[in-house]
């Protein structure tokens, strides 16, 4: 019953021994009106006691007059954080020094951006300097312009770009995306936003950004995640990223090494020319075992194709069949072909007979020639092709010249009305008297250069 023993000591004026009890007892408004009246230097530290004595009861909002009227003010602020009384914490932080007042400041501000009054978190951000924490604020609330304008005014450019990368992380290891890719464009780092989701397949995303930021090198990733598609087993995305990087033909290699050859062609038909679609769906029929390749050909009215295909195989009647039935205009491209084959086989008459139904004099005339069969040649060409006799007989007196036979090279030249050559050719090798004797003959207007030429001598 300390209270009323304070009050008899204080009756009998032994004051000293009241004020011990009202303290023993807590009765402070008693102790501190009796310390007013007898002992003044200890009214502050009765307000101490008497605040320290509030907290320690939770009643924390009635401590904090007290540690104010103490001049305690770290408690009287910690008080009015813990009793949640945000504007006299304010009221209190603002009058002291700013070293004091920051850590303070940000827990403030902290309160009043969970309860999403952002303009005021802003401000005791910016005043305990905690501007980081003022943008990531506004990021997170997706203020993208406010959490730009606090972050530019209070750092340099240097600084808050590298802070954007580092929100940009954040992002981007919770799965968010868009805004790791939104924060890595504010840091003008493009190739960060599309790693991100090179990382995580988002290959859409990737190829968005790649346009906007890399369309140098558009292509060359369409190839790149098209060869990646392809590796991990994922052909329809693989085809389309082929197609669009313009390496289509590299996405019929694709199904082809698979053998989905109906994939194939579609992809050829889709993308390629008509030259461009026979030659691959040939390459596909090639794969395919015995007459499989022709109906597979057929089946997809690639006439032309099986055509070519039935010849390359050197299956020429197959082929002369198919064209005769389908595509007449196709009989010189396979009589062409069996030429060749039989050009090869050394059937070098038949051969003839075959580039004449082609139309190919000229390759019939060349067979001829690299055989040195040069009457042969010559009958072709008089016959098929006129305008090449001279040709022949000129290849013919090159042949002739490179064996030193004169004779023969001289009569090549002048059955091919080049007597000039001829002389020039006695001439080259100083054989002056049959270059006259050519001359005389056939080109007497060369008589008098030749005698000068002669009389010079060597």
């Amino acid at each position: 019953m300390f209270e009323k023993a304070g009050d008899f000591f204080e009756k009998m004026n032994i004051l000293d021994r009241a004020m011990d009890a009202f303290v023993r007892g807590h009765a402070f408004r008693k102790a501190v009106d009796l310390a007013r009246r007898a002992f003044p230097s200890h009214v502050v530290n009765l307000e101490e006691e008497w605040g320290d004595w509030l907290v320690s009861q939770k009643q924390l909002d009635l401590s904090i007059e007290h540690y104010v009227q103490a001049g305690i003010f770290n408690k009287a602020i910690e008080a009015a954080l813990n009793a949640r009384k945000w504007s006299r914490a304010v009221q209190l932080v603002a009058n002291q020094p700013p070293e004091i007042a920051r850590p303070y400041y940000k827990q403030i501000a902290k309160h009043y951006s969970e309860v999403r009054q952002l303009d005021l978190a802003e401000k005791y951000y910016v005043n305990a300097g905690e501007f980081v924490e003022a943008f990531e604020m506004y990021v997170r609330a997706n203020k993208w312009d406010q959490a730009y304008q606090v972050i530019s005014r209070y750092l340099p450019e240097s600084e808050y770009t590298m802070l954007y990368v580092q929100e940009a992380r954040k992002f981007e290891e919770e799965g968010d995306y868009k805004n790791a890719e939104r924060m890595y464009l504010a840091a003008n780092e493009p190739d960060l936003a599309i790693n991100i989701y090179r990382k995580a397949k988002q290959y859409d995303h990737m190829i968005r950004l790649v346009t906007k930021f890399r369309k140098d090198l558009l292509k060359d990733t369409h190839q790149h995640l098209a060869q990646q598609l392809d590796v991990e087993g994922n052909l329809k995305q693989a085809e389309h990223h082929y197609i669009e990087g313009g390496a289509w033909s590299i996405g019929v290699d694709m199904y082809r090494a698979h053998e989905m050859w109906e994939d194939a062609l579609r992809v050829a038909k889709a993308n390629g020319n008509n030259k461009e679609l026979g030659e691959i769906a040939i390459k596909i029929a090639e794969n395919m075992e015995g007459e499989k390749g022709t109906q597979f050909l057929i089946k997809n009215g690639l006439i032309e194709a099986a055509v070519d295909f039935e010849a390359n195989q050197e299956r020429f009647d197959d082929a002369f069949r198919l064209a005769n039935n389908h595509a007449k205009y196709k009989l010189p491209e396979v009589h062409l072909k069996y030429a060749l084959h039989l050009e090869d086989e050394n059937r070098f008459k038949e051969a003839e007979e075959e580039f004449i139904k082609a139309n190919k004099p000229q390759e019939a005339i060349n067979m001829y020639e690299h055989k040195q069969d040069w009457h042969s040649a010559l009958s072709v060409a008089r016959q098929y092709h006129p305008e090449s006799v001279n040709k022949v007989f000129m290849n013919q007196a090159k042949f002739y010249l490179e064996r030193r036979d004169f004779a023969k090279a001289e009569q090549a030249y002048i059955n091919a009305k080049e007597p000039e050559k001829a002389i020039n050719m006695y001439q080259e090798a100083r054989m002056y008297g049959e270059a006259l004797r050519v001359a005389n003959k056939h080109a007497p207007h060369l008589v008098h250069q030749i005698n000068e030429n002669y009389s010079r001598g060597p």
